[in-house]
């Protein structure tokens, strides 16, 4: 199978998908409306293809969360290794905008949320690889626990917007 090609199977997919549904539960308790950014993109506009769903998820991410009457997207990004874990130079370019942040987390430590600007102007002084044609960034826990400007937890996430 093609490297770029999403397969839902994979043990990175597996792990990936879990912790997102882990982070999404988790803000359901918190916040009113949470839901997966493919429906929420679904229900903005039903003609919407797959295709166009994973284009439109790489920039807006994969939770979508309505406060009052703003939307904040979330991008989960689950580290897998205390060593290092590719990140996708695309994200970086793609994920942008005052109303998104990344959610990283691993085993059963705190999610720790970072804004998009944050944390994408750290990333791009991360050490680059290629692989298969694309760029990464090697990402490693400790990148996470350096950042100031970061929530822990989905609690300290919710008082941003009090």
């Amino acid at each position: 199978m093609n490297r770029n090609t999403f397969d839902p199977s994979s043990n990175r997919a597996v792990v990936g998908l879990r912790f997102q549904r882990k982070v999404q539960d988790d803000m359901s308790k918190l916040f009113d409306s949470v839901i997966s950014t493919r429906e929420y993109l679904k229900n903005q506009d039903k003609s919407l293809s797959e295709s166009q769903l994973n284009f439109l998820e790489q920039k807006f991410g994969d939770i979508a969360v309505v406060i009052d009457s703003d939307i904040i997207f979330i991008e989960c990004v689950s580290i897998n290794s205390e060593f290092s874990s590719p990140f996708p130079e695309s994200k970086i370019k793609n994920f942008i905008g005052e109303n998104k942040f990344y959610a990283f987390g691993w085993d059963d430590e705190d999610v720790s949320f970072i804004h998009s600007s944050t944390w994408n102007s750290y990333a791009r002084n991360l050490p680059s690889f290629l692989r298969d044609g694309r760029k990464f960034r090697k990402l490693m826990r400790s990148n996470i626990r350096s950042i100031k400007k970061m929530c822990s937890g989905v609690e300290d996430f919710r008082k941003l917007f009090e």
